[in-house]
């Protein structure tokens, strides 16, 4: 009794010298679905847009998550004022000759459930298309205007996408994974237009106006493919953007003969410590100054002195399976082109979001830390620029890595989804004794959301 009433006197202390009376997170209406690898942004409409990762649905009794590819939950918006979540139009996925439709119901102006499989046939109107599936169908010819078909052959996860809300109010699309199941990654990017809920449209192969994006859009390119990478863009409407990973393919020599691997020998992996630049003026993305090391899994963040911070990560894929991160905070000066050092995190961490508080601090949410028992955890450090201090902030309800996270200039962070699978290993050890019933939680993907006020 003695020892508790010391250890409860001795937070009551802590909690004084703090000079923070934080009420702590609250858990707000969770997203349709779980996901984790998304990535979140403020749109210009004052909603928080969620898209790609890798999204789950429960099905069956007991549950059981399945991995969805259909891109029907690749774009996901919260409405703050209402409390609600909203599906809209899906990212469009990979071209192709042969494409998958929903069938467009054109008397309803809605579209019909079921597939349809088309290949294109090149004609001048650009609307003539041959029916692959459903058999019943096969060699039909119809004409569909390419505006009023919806690509919903995925193929376009967008885990470890990263999405920016841009001057124009469009929030573009960056990277990401290329395929599902696969770790291809991409150098796409896309522009979404929330008031019109539209993307770009694609242009098919066999039509000689294709660009070399596949779609009807002036955005080039990135120079790198990347995943798992950090995109930020600061006030003038440049994108900085930092490393990442992909794989390619390893070359491979018959009797001394090079021999083109297909696609599915992308086994090399590739790990970079580089940093591209979109500038809006000259529509190019160009090369800066590379970080100190190679990273992925990191977290970025434009501050509030004009510079872009850099924060842990792992060096290559193995190191982040191997719960091996990086402690690092690493700062970029955009007008400069230079890094410096600061004060490092409190421990290594990969798979966590950072967000600028509307109090000009920097706070790291979640995520693993390093070492042999690397887990999800609930844990919030606060990072001050103008000190360079960290601090410990209030922990969320839920552990939650590779989750997303935005910050409104009315005081508030949201942090989205994730996932804590894995939390709870030693409960894991104690269910095989327990009757079915009884059985402890042992974690799982999230779709809760939580909030913090940093107002109260």
């Amino acid at each position: 009794m003695i020892f508790d009433m010391k250890r409860l006197l001795f937070i009551c202390i802590i909690f004084l010298l703090s000079g923070q009376a934080w009420a702590g997170w609250e858990l707000i209406t969770p997203m349709p679905h779980a996901r984790f690898g998304h990535d979140a942004t403020l749109g210009p409409d004052g909603n928080i847009y969620v898209m790609g990762g890798f999204v789950v649905v429960e099905k069956g009794d007991p549950p059981f998550q399945q991995p969805t590819n259909d891109g029907i939950y690749s774009n996901l918006v919260y409405d703050p004022e209402s409390g609600s979540w909203q599906y809209r139009e899906p990212v469009p996925g990979k071209p192709g000759g042969s494409y998958y439709y929903l069938q467009p119901d054109t008397e309803k102006e809605t579209w019909k459930n079921g597939w349809i499989a088309l290949h294109y046939l090149h004609s001048e109107n650009n609307d003539h298309f041959e029916i692959l599936q459903p058999k019943s169908r096969i060699g039909e010819i119809v004409r569909i205007s390419a505006d009023k078909l919806r690509n919903t052959n995925f193929r376009r996860q967008g885990d470890g996408v990263e999405i920016v809300t841009m001057p124009d109010k469009k929030i573009w699309w960056i990277g990401g994974r290329k395929n599902v199941g696969m770790s291809m990654g991409e150098n796409l990017v896309l522009a979404y237009d929330p008031q019109t809920d539209t993307w770009p449209h694609y242009i098919p192969k066999s039509d000689k106006r294709t660009p070399k994006s596949g779609f009807q859009t002036d955005i080039p390119e990135m120079n790198e493919r990347r995943m798992a990478h950090e995109a930020v863009r600061t006030p003038d409407g440049k994108i900085f953007v930092f490393g990442g990973w992909r794989n390619e393919k390893e070359e491979k020599e018959i009797k001394g003969r090079k021999v083109d691997e297909p696609y599915y020998a992308y086994t090399k992996q590739v790990a970079t410590d580089t940093v591209e630049c979109y500038d809006p003026k000259t529509n190019q993305w160009t090369y800066r100054t590379p970080m100190s090391s190679k990273r992925l899994e990191h977290a970025a963040v434009f501050g509030p002195d004009g510079k872009i911070y850099v924060f842990g990560g792992a060096k290559t894929p193995s190191d982040a399976l191997a719960h091996d991160y990086l402690d690092t905070t690493e700062v970029y000066d955009p007008q400069t082109d230079t890094w410096s050092q600061r004060k490092p995190m409190p421990a290594g961490k990969a798979f966590h979001a950072a967000v600028l508080g509307a109090d000009n601090r920097i706070y790291i949410l979640g995520g693993s830390e390093a070492g042999e028992s690397s887990h999800p955890l609930r844990d919030v450090y606060i990072y001050d620029p103008a000190k360079d201090f960290w601090s410990r902030g209030p922990s969320m309800n839920i552990p939650r890595s590779t989750l997303a996270a935005v910050a409104t200039p009315d005081g508030k962070i949201y942090a989205i989804g994730g996932t804590d699978d894995g939390a709870y290993k030693t409960r894991e050890k104690l269910n095989f004794f327990l009757p079915k019933k009884a059985e402890l939680y042992t974690g799982k993907l999230q779709k809760t959301v939580e909030v913090l006020d940093l107002n109260d």
